[in-house]
């Protein structure tokens, strides 16, 4: 029994402390205008629809011309919306969605979002890092001209998402370097997290017809 109330607690807290972190993002204040405008709920997922691509494509362009601290505090902020939207849309909000397929694409633009964020980080302030020998040959020397250290940029970026941070291409050299490196690892497999089980939910479960599984609970099938 007091575990229970420990655990109804616990979820409800922290249901209680993203709900309020959820309105202190610039995609809630938009949606809370359109609402105001009369637009009906289900009509409301155009917002998502654009604002998800947009900052996509600015943190991809924000990658080419990336220069001082406020590309850190831009792309900490886009961090914290995302991962705030995205936990409130799996552990907090009730009811129906749209499209599973859609929020599928969403959470898919997002990932490749973080990704170009923490390479704006890496272009914006490469002093923090130190860049592996092969790396620093083949993406990121200055000689062979920016776009394509840019590219680099971007690869590593991309390779230290996906390892968790375990690829030994970029090491950090001061503290907020190794900061970055750590936050990339840890958002990139939230994410990682995010996009499986939304995967995993659209899968159909097959009746078995081995007789030792017949008494598995099964789950109907959803038609994508």
């Amino acid at each position: 029994m007091i575990m229970c109330l420990i655990h109804f607690s616990i979820v409800k807290t922290l249901s209680l402390f993203f709900g309020k972190l959820y309105w202190f993002s610039i995609y809630r204040i938009i949606l809370w205008w359109v609402e105001k405008r009369g637009v009906e709920k289900e009509n409301r997922g155009f917002v998502a629809d654009l604002y998800v691509p947009i900052c996509m494509v600015f943190s991809l362009t924000t990658v080419f011309w990336a220069h001082g601290v406020w590309v850190l505090c831009v792309g900490a902020y886009r961090l914290y919306e995302i991962i705030i939207n995205q936990i409130n849309f799996l552990f907090v909000k009730r009811g129906t969605i749209r499209s599973r397929r859609r929020a599928i694409l969403l959470a898919f633009l997002s990932y490749f979002e973080i990704v170009f964020w923490f390479a704006a980080a890496l272009a914006a302030q490469p002093k923090l890092f130190y860049f592996s020998e092969e790396l620093q040959t083949h993406w990121v020397c200055s000689n062979l001209g920016h776009n394509w250290s840019t590219c680099g940029y971007l690869y590593s970026s991309f390779i230290n998402t996906t390892t968790f941070g375990t690829t030994l291409q970029i090491l950090p050299k001061e503290p907020l370097g190794a900061f970055i490196l750590f936050l990339q690892a840890i958002v990139g497999f939230f994410m990682t997290l995010v996009i499986l089980t939304s995967f995993i939910a659209c899968l159909p479960i097959r009746k078995s017809t081995d007789p030792a599984e017949q008494d598995l609970p099964i789950k109907e099938s959803i038609d994508p």
